[in-house]
């Protein structure tokens, strides 16, 4: 069964001071304005994260490579702002033991749209959820 057209909403995430310092220290971003992968963060905090979209999508974690992963940036977030993302299953194939699943997330904040990134996944046989 293939999930082409799939979509998943993120929990929100408010770029706060706290966060943003974190974040920063943690990938050793020490220049101006906020990390240009602050996006990551936020696929991985909240309720609603990476691992429900994998959980959702039927896989488990623990058979999931990340691949590749593409941001364009449109215009770069500000503290503050609160960025909502939502993706799409833009692909889905199978190609011997691997399932290929490419990924499109759009990236937004209150007043508009910010960010696009595509991302790959590769997802090894037996590893979907029982």
């Amino acid at each position: 069964m293939t999930a082409i057209g799939i979509e998943f909403n993120y929990t929100p995430i408010v770029l706060e001071p706290e966060l943003v310092r974190t974040f920063s220290e943690s990938v050793g971003y020490s220049g101006p304005g906020l990390p240009p992968t602050i996006y990551s963060a936020a696929f991985y905090r909240g309720e609603r994260n990476l691992y429900t979209f994998l959980e959702e999508l039927g896989l488990g974690e623990a058979h999931v490579l990340h691949v590749e992963q593409q941001f364009e940036t449109l215009r770069e977030p500000e503290e503050g702002e609160t960025l909502r993302m939502t993706s799409r299953v833009a692909g889905d194939e199978q190609k011997k033991k691997w399932r290929i699943l490419k990924v499109e997330t759009r990236i937004y904040s209150d007043k508009d749209e910010i960010a696009r990134a595509n991302m790959t996944y590769f997802c090894r046989e037996g590893g979907d959820l029982e």
